[in-house]
């Protein structure tokens, strides 16, 4: 299926995931801007530390957030082009992605035999349906060591 493309968007600490979300369609500066400003409010109320590091690609809407993450005394970790891997979030996209299609295949496989539970009202749904099917499932297979090793190494 061919549209409009499906960001991950993603904030964890060593203790797990903060935040989740996923948004068709172009991702601007400014839904980064709101993003990292619910995350920063998340982060306010864990009491166990003031101190935190952002760790971000060059994906152009991050080009500002040195300047919201500098008012809120945040230290950053931009990561350099083509870095993929040292930015923890990269398996969790892989494994979202994956379980997606499976469900995405599975689904397909309902709709074709007529499955009447199966029967989405257009191609959109079914694979929004299924990428929420996996956004729910795949931070559960990432586990708190997973993170904590990925975030300190």
């Amino acid at each position: 299926m061919q549209g409009r493309p499906l960001r991950l968007v993603a904030a964890m600490t060593v203790n797990g995931l903060v935040k989740f979300v996923t948004k068709q369609g172009l991702y601007t500066q400014e839904h980064c801007r709101l993003f990292v400003q619910d995350v920063l409010e998340r982060l306010k109320a864990d009491v166990s530390t003031d101190r935190y590091v952002a760790v971000y690609d060059d994906a152009s809407c991050h080009s500002d957030l040195d300047v919201l993450l500098g008012e809120h005394n945040v230290g950053e970790f931009p990561l350099r082009s083509y870095a993929t891997e040292l930015n923890p979030l990269k398996c969790l996209w892989a494994e979202t992605r994956d379980y997606a299609k499976e469900q995405l295949r599975i689904v397909h496989i309902r709709v074709n035999r007529g499955d009447p539970c199966s029967n989405p009202a257009s191609n959109e749904d079914l694979l929004m349906y299924c990428v929420e099917e996996s956004v729910i499932t795949t931070p559960s297979l990432v586990h708190r060591n997973t993170v904590k090793n990925v975030c300190t190494t």
